[in-house]
Parts: structure tokens; sequence; C-alpha cells
């Protein structure tokens, strides 16, 4: 098939036209890159200012004060009160949460809630929760360990929930977790720790003992 013929004259006009724009539309590139490199780098300032009470506030700006989640809970369980309210169809993250206390004749306590049954609700929770079995570790220094009944119900989205729930409405956070945990949940790729964290005697000896024997080749 033949090649369609070019007009000379289109082909000089467009050439023209090109050297006489193209030193315009590098320039004006140029400029973009360099406003959005700037933009960038100053994005990158306002997050590296943003403080951890900041983001709290951020995320506890969606509750609506004006509707409640009712919790009845039984100073003598806890945490049986705290998992029925929370599994509780009607119950919702954006309500408010207005929490009564029962004791061991199940008479509700005097007194309105104003916060303070709130944050005493959720200390109460955290202490129960540092004793659960899915933690475990020293005090101030916990790990995540596994734990089939947890599981099988759940009990580890439950516990993630009640402690995001608690920052959130005011309460303690989980003090009893491990910093490097933390630190590595918070998006640090790495994990440090040691061999005496673990409080299983047979891994922590085994580990000690693959650790001293490496040691040992190393010095060959």
């Amino acid at each position: 098939m033949d090649r369609p013929e070019t007009n000379p004259a289109m082909t000089s006009c467009y050439s023209n036209y090109t050297d006489l724009y193209a030193p315009d539309v590098e320039d004006i590139d140029e400029e973009l890159v360099a406003v959005d490199v700037e933009n960038l780098q100053h994005t990158a300032v306002e997050e590296m200012s943003i403080t951890l009470p900041d983001i709290v506030a951020n995320l506890s700006l969606p509750i609506d004060h004006k509707r409640v989640s009712r919790f009845n809970i039984s100073r003598a369980n806890v945490w049986d009160g705290a998992v029925r309210g929370f599994k509780r169809p009607t119950y919702t993250e954006n309500c408010d949460m207005l929490v009564r206390f029962t004791d061991d004749a199940s008479v509700f306590e005097e007194g309105i809630d104003t916060g303070g049954p709130r944050r005493e609700f959720f200390t109460l929770l955290m202490k129960h929760l540092k004793d659960w079995p899915i933690f475990d570790g020293s005090d101030g220094n916990q790990f995540l360990v596994y734990n089939a009944k947890a599981v099988r119900e759940d009990e580890y989205f439950m516990a993630g929930k009640m402690i995001a729930l608690s920052v959130v409405h005011g309460g303690p956070g989980p003090h009893f977790l491990s910093e490097d945990l933390v630190q590595y949940l918070a998006g640090r790729p790495s994990f440090k720790s040691t061999v005496n964290a673990i409080t299983d005697e047979e891994i922590r000896k085994v580990l000690q003992e693959k650790a001293r024997l490496l040691c040992l080749w190393k010095t060959f």
C-alpha cells in the first residue's frame, strides 16, 4: 500500500509551532514539579507536627454525644458486661457511652455518668484485659500469644476494640503492653526483643542454647 503524501506546508507549520512553544512547555512542567515538591515537603512537615492527643481528638470527632449506648456493668464481672454491651445489635461506636454500675445484688449505684463511671469502667476493663490469656509476659512488657479458644470466640478482635474505645472515650491505654509490640503495631518494620522476654521456660531454654551455639560457631 502506498504511503500517504505529506503536506510540506503543514509539516513546516507544525515544526515552527513546536520550536516556538516547546521551551515554554518545559519551563511550565519544571515549575509545576517544583511546586509539587514544595507542597509535598510542606505536607510532610505538617504530618510530623501532629501529636498523639491530636490524633485521639480527631478519632473522637464522629462521636454523637446526643445519642448514647447504655452499659449496665457489674463490678463482679466487668468482662461479661462489656462483651454483652459491645455485641448488642443496637450498639454503635458513633454513640456516646452511658455506664451504670450495679452491686452484687444487681442494685444500681447512685450517680449520673458525666464521664467518671465511663473512665472507671475502662480502667477496670484494661486491668482485666491484662490478665486475659491472649497476653503473656511481665508487668508492662506483655506480648500477644496464641490461644485457640480466644481465636474461636473472636477475642483478639474484641480486645482490640476495647482498647481502641478506651482511648477514644477518655479511658486509659494498654499500658501493660510491651513497648516493642506497640511500636511494631504502629508501623515499625522491625521487631526488637530479647530471649528473656519469653515466659515459656522450655522455649526460652531452647532459644538460649541456640544463641550460645551460634556464638561459639562465630568464634571459629
